[in-house]
């Protein structure tokens, strides 16, 4: 697993009823994209501006992977609020990097066969920072090349928001992308269903309301 969070203090009092509401944050149009310089290549700038998210106002939508057996999304409702560590890719990297905190993220189940999924919506509760667990030798992320000015690897917090009361699975997605008509469908660039092995995501506003819309 890429990914995987680890609980940290809880710096203010999240309860059990705004964890599962089921009222969706739903945006009504299309956001613009994030800034990207006139003098950057053009394919060079589309692909950072994918991987920078696209913007909903200030907010910004992303997809956030973890295996169930190590942190699932009722392991993040008991903790609270959680640290989300142990990336080391250097493009789900700087996906992390330009995270801000009030973004909104898809908690998706991975490596657990046909039940694998979109489970939940989490919140991104500070910004990225040094990742502590690559410089901690007990730590199965540590990195002997990191060091405490030179730390490649970074990490965010993040809070529940809610869990749905029935998955979007993966399997569901790909059969809706498969009848639609690739010029119709949302989905037809969603990173889950082009570079499945990425652990951290953009998601654009059309994608997160077209997979809203199916709970």
């Amino acid at each position: 697993m890429l990914s995987r969070l680890v609980t940290v203090c809880t710096i203010a009092l999240f309860s059990t009823r705004s964890a599962f509401s089921f009222s969706l944050p739903i945006s009504s149009a299309l956001s613009s994209a994030r800034f990207i310089s006139h003098t950057m290549p053009a394919k060079r700038a589309r692909s950072e501006e994918r991987d920078a998210g696209i913007k909903d106002g200030d907010k910004k939508y992303y997809l956030l992977k973890s295996e169930p057996d190590e942190f699932s999304i009722d392991d993040l409702h008991k903790d609270k609020d959680s640290v989300w560590e142990g990336v080391r890719n250097y493009q789900a990297r700087n996906i992390l990097k330009s995270m801000s905190v009030g973004d909104q993220a898809f908690f998706y189940h991975s490596s657990c066969g046909k039940a694998a999924g979109i489970y939940g919506v989490c919140e991104v509760t500070r910004a990225a920072y040094p990742c502590p667990f690559a410089l901690d030798k007990a730590s199965k992320y540590f990195d002997p090349k990191a060091t405490a000015d030179t730390n490649n690897w970074v990490c965010v917090d993040v809070k529940l928001v809610y869990k749905f009361k029935a998955p979007v699975l993966l399997s569901a997605l790909k059969d809706i992308k498969a009848k639609a008509n690739a010029a119709s469908t949302p989905l037809a660039d969603l990173v889950l269903l082009k570079s499945s092995r990425l652990s951290v995501q953009p998601v654009t506003d059309a994608e997160w309301t077209h997979i809203s819309s199916l709970l």
